[in-house]
């Protein structure tokens, strides 16, 4: 994926704006320049891309709801590379080729995923594709319940339990 000097100033001015910037620790050959600049973009493209704009939203959503919670990592780079979290950045899984205005509109979701509402209405913590009829970490999940189905995304929010 090659990144157009316009496009990467846009992209670092993203990074910047809402605090989702790499580090130069990340650099590693099997990340694209795109996920090492904003890698809550890459994984918003990589899981969501083709979804409606608020679907985008309620990805990155998740995200940045679980380093708000104590049950992940507190920060959002170990919540998006957290073993097997969110698919589209595992490493054996290969980086898409994405379009400018694909790219755009993957900022202007976290972007929006930062600094407004949620599109399910609260703090969603999971997802998984409509076509999925029950993915293996959700089966003993007690603690979440259905919050909204978004594009071909379903999300989840937590049920609070006596211990929280």
């Amino acid at each position: 994926m090659t990144l157009t000097g316009k496009l990467r100033k846009l992209l670092l001015a993203s990074c910047l704006a809402v605090a989702t910037c790499g580090t130069p620790a990340m650099a590693h050959e099997d990340r694209t320049p795109l996920e090492i600049v904003n890698p809550l973009v890459m994984m918003v493209l990589q899981e969501a891309n083709g979804q409606p704009f608020q679907g985008m939203v309620a990805v990155a959503a998740v995200a940045l709801d679980r380093v708000k919670d104590p049950r992940w990592p507190d920060n959002l780079m170990d919540v998006l590379y957290q073993d097997k979290q969110f698919s589209g950045l595992a490493p054996h899984i290969r980086r898409g080729d994405f379009t400018e205005a694909e790219i755009r509109k993957a900022i202007l979701a976290t972007f929006a995923a930062r600094t407004s509402s949620r599109p399910c209405g609260f703090e969603v913590f999971w997802y998984h594709a409509d076509y999925i009829d029950m993915p293996y970490w959700a089966r003993d999940q007690l603690q979440m319940t259905p919050a909204c189905h978004i594009g071909s995304h379903i999300f989840y929010r937590h049920v609070r339990g006596d211990h929280d």
